[in-house]
């Protein structure tokens, strides 16, 4: 499902209108922010609606995504039950076994943004097509 809204507040409530269901974000793995609305945007600004809200857990990951967030939750997992889970287990096996990312969640993203610097790190992610 997908609304548009001028802001993510109201693009949220938005889903009650389509689905007739209060969204529910207790169940979320990972929050992908693409690279353009970073760009434009304060990720502090984005993220305090999750900050904020009572249901997500301080253990979902945060990602940023090259191109369209959205196009990430089309891809059929590999291995898990839903691409959020497969992000998941994707961004702790390059975290834990390569070291060529970082393991941010929205408590470790919120505590980074509200320190001295106010800089945060995410892990970056694009989509690579195979040949063959």
């Amino acid at each position: 499902m997908e609304t548009e809204a001028n802001t993510i507040f109201e693009a949220i409530r938005d889903i009650t209108i389509h689905s007739g269901r209060k969204a529910k974000w207790d169940h979320m793995r990972v929050i992908l922010i693409s690279e353009q609305v970073i760009k434009r945007h304060d990720i502090g600004e984005i993220m305090d609606f999750f900050s904020r809200d009572h249901e997500p857990r301080g253990t979902v990951l945060v990602m940023a995504a090259k191109g369209k967030a959205g196009k990430y939750l089309n891809v059929s997992p590999f291995i898990e039950s839903t691409i959020g889970e497969q992000l998941r287990t994707m961004e702790y096996s390059a975290t834990r076994y390569s070291a060529k990312t970082v393991k941010t969640n929205l408590l470790d993203l919120t505590i980074q943004l509200k320190s001295q610097v106010g800089i945060a790190l995410l892990p970056y992610i694009q989509l690579y097509k195979q040949n063959g």
